[in-house]
């Protein structure tokens, strides 16, 4: 399925992954496609947050959606 990550203020990157795929195998695409996502950001995805031991359409995360993600902020 394809999926799309706006990785912060950049562009939004295409991703391809299996219906089974969860957020690491997400992660592990967006690094042979060189984006870069800060320090281990949060994404987010229908308003929740996405978990890493799920798989993304048990999450309701279908073909098509975009994941945010979302670096922590430093004060």
């Amino acid at each position: 399925m394809t999926l799309y990550v706006q990785d912060g203020l950049q562009d939004i990157i295409m991703v391809e992954v299996s219906r089974s795929a969860t957020l690491t195998d997400v992660k592990k695409k967006l690094l042979e496609k060189r984006a870069r996502s800060g320090r281990d950001p949060k994404y987010i995805a229908n308003g929740k947050v996405v978990r890493e031991d799920k798989p993304l359409v048990d999450q309701g995360i279908l073909s098509r959606h975009i994941l945010h993600a979302m670096n922590h902020s430093t004060n």
